[in-house]
């Protein structure tokens, strides 16, 4: 057994949490960054919840407070028996980590960046706080936003969006290489 500490190392490294509640997930709509794989712009990118973490932070207190930050309320981490870990180059695999709360992802991007996410519950009701825009995306709608969905489109998927409308001629995209995209194809959230 390991710690996520050990496997995250002297890594630049972010957290976040992963939101899924009454069959939907929580994500954020952020700016564009051309360094992201999917459609052509002009696009929003929808993504996890979460940030880089303040001088001292760990984990798990960057995650809680990135999460209070950006959804305008609390959440409740849950403890995950087994981590997804994707240490790219290598493939995911699962593992049980001695963390309590053991987070539900560690994955480390191409640029060696790593992403610890930890499973979350609502504790009150999520609003745009430090972000524009929230959206609660059923699991369906996630390959299709990977090629990107047009606003005007996003309620026949069942994505909701919190806060300002986006600007109609911006696709709705989630990345191929993300976090959210991983979690949906392993099937993070299935019953």
């Amino acid at each position: 057994m390991t710690l996520g500490a050990d496997l995250v190392g002297g890594a630049r490294w972010f957290a976040g949490v992963h939101v899924f509640d009454r069959g939907r997930l929580l994500l954020t709509i952020g700016g564009e960054s051309p360094a992201i794989a999917g459609p052509p712009p002009p696009r929003a990118h929808v993504r996890w919840i979460g940030g880089g973490p303040h001088r001292g932070e760990s984990f798990l207190d960057c995650a809680l407070r990135e999460a209070s930050e950006e959804l305008g309320c609390l959440v409740e981490i849950v403890h995950e028996p087994e981590t997804i870990v994707e240490l790219r180059p290598d493939p995911p695999a699962r593992v049980r980590l001695e963390d309590r709360p053991a987070p539900l992802l560690i994955q480390r991007y191409l640029d060696s960046e790593v992403l610890v996410m930890y499973r979350a519950r609502l504790l009150g009701e999520p609003w745009p706080a430090d972000v524009e825009r929230l959206v609660w995306v059923p699991p369906a709608a996630i390959q299709p936003l990977t090629y990107g969905v047009s606003p005007r489109d996003a309620g026949e998927l069942g994505i909701e969006v919190l806060g300002p409308e986006p600007d109609p001629e911006a696709v709705l995209f989630v990345g191929s290489a993300g976090a959210e995209y991983l979690l949906w194809h392993l099937g993070a959230d299935r019953p």
